[in-house]
């Protein structure tokens, strides 16, 4: 018990003096929080407050997932570690087929009028570089994690815990090394308008977010975020985890194929009638 404390000990100090040197190299202006900011005695109450003023915002939520824009739409994917989100953010953005607009920790506000918007936080490059490593250590995708597996067991799920925090410090560190200083740029947030969130819920993923309010933290699981999300309007879709072809679903979902061979069909059905 000793040995494991001491380990955990050492890969938490690693992960913080890694966020620290990351965060001494990003352009002024970036929004960064710790690694783990869904704890609540470690959020920057007073850098989301300004956030808040900023940007006009009645609510402030915390999503774990990837952000992108494309066809004029902004849309976050959210799910569980290790389940493909981060590796097709980068494949379609480097397809030119997207703009990736951040990874990890999405801040998404609510504003006066009840829209919400994306915080363009501006650490995807970093983000995304760090997402990169960590892949290779897990094996360029030889490496699957539970989540997608609906056969887990619960020792399996705790092999993933120690193995994804070792790949995690690792990651962090290397990238925190490799990443280019740009302490002496300037960067400005942006607000995008949220369009589309699609879930990929698993039963283990308890807290995908969390709404942050009066310097308060509140856990939301799957169905709340669903809720609190459509209810303005939003449009929510849902994907199975265990599908055996998850990461083309979420491609198709994305750049929305379905809903376009649907419309070829109709034409085509149309033409020879």
């Amino acid at each position: 018990m000793q040995l494991k404390s001491r380990v955990r000990e050492i890969i938490t100090k690693l992960k913080k003096a890694s966020f620290e040197r990351t965060k001494r190299k990003l352009p002024k202006g970036t929004i960064t929080f710790p690694l783990t900011h869904y704890m609540e005695r470690n959020l920057d109450w007073k850098k989301i407050n300004e956030i808040k003023q900023k940007f006009n915002l009645q609510h402030v939520f915390l999503i774990h997932g990837v952000a992108l824009k494309t066809n004029d739409r902004t849309i976050i994917i959210s799910g569980p570690p290790a389940i493909g989100k981060s590796t097709i953010l980068r494949k379609l953005a480097r397809q030119n087929k997207i703009q990736a607009i951040d990874d990890g920790g999405l801040l998404i506000g609510k504003k006066t009028n009840g829209s919400f918007v994306l915080i363009q936080s501006g650490t995807y490059p970093e983000r995304a570089l760090k997402s990169k490593i960590s892949r290779t250590l897990r094996g360029h995708g030889l490496y699957q994690g539970p989540f997608v597996n609906p056969k887990a067991t619960e020792k399996q799920f705790s092999y993933k815990t120690k193995y994804g925090d070792l790949v995690s410090a690792t990651s962090e560190l290397i990238g925190s090394r490799l990443l280019k200083d740009k302490s002496k740029e300037t960067f400005n947030p942006k607000a995008f308008n949220l369009n589309e969130l699609i879930l990929i819920p698993h039963e283990k993923d308890y807290w995908p977010g969390r709404v942050l309010n009066q310097n308060k933290l509140g856990e939301l699981n799957y169905f709340q975020l669903r809720k609190i999300f459509s209810k303005q309007g939003i449009e929510v879709n849902t994907l199975n985890i265990f599908d055996k072809n998850l990461k083309q679903e979420i491609e198709n979902a994305i750049l929305k194929r379905k809903h376009e061979q649907r419309i070829i069909a109709k034409e085509t059905v149309r033409q020879t009638t």
